[in-house]
């Protein structure tokens, strides 16, 4: 497992820019974030788009580690989580399945 999830990668920032600007595609919402990183898109998702609640994702133990600082250091509220998520785990399709918004940018590298 590679570690460009602990790095800001570009994309990220536009989409967290992008969803500032559009606050009603998440607002009161569900969101789950895809190879979260370092949690930017998702912790402004919970924290200054108003979603219902968001679950910050990523395949590499150390990532979510990182993720779960992140959140604890953004005075997050229960809101937001961390979890391990890899693509073709189990029980992948019902998180997708719970979720109203999938979001995710820098998914492939």
């Amino acid at each position: 497992q590679g570690t460009t999830g602990l790095s800001q990668w570009e994309a990220g920032r536009y989409l967290a820019s992008w969803l500032v600007a559009n606050k009603a595609v998440v607002k009161g919402k569900r969101v789950l974030e895809l190879g979260a990183g370092s949690g930017l898109v998702g912790l402004v998702a919970g924290k200054l788009c108003g979603a219902g609640e968001v679950c910050l994702t990523d395949g590499n133990a150390l990532v979510v580690k990182a993720l779960e600082g992140n959140v604890k250091a953004n005075s997050c509220c229960s809101r937001v989580h961390a979890a391990r998520l890899g693509w073709g785990d189990d029980g992948v399709g019902e998180l997708l399945g719970s979720a109203d918004v999938i979001i995710g940018a820098d998914l492939t590298y």
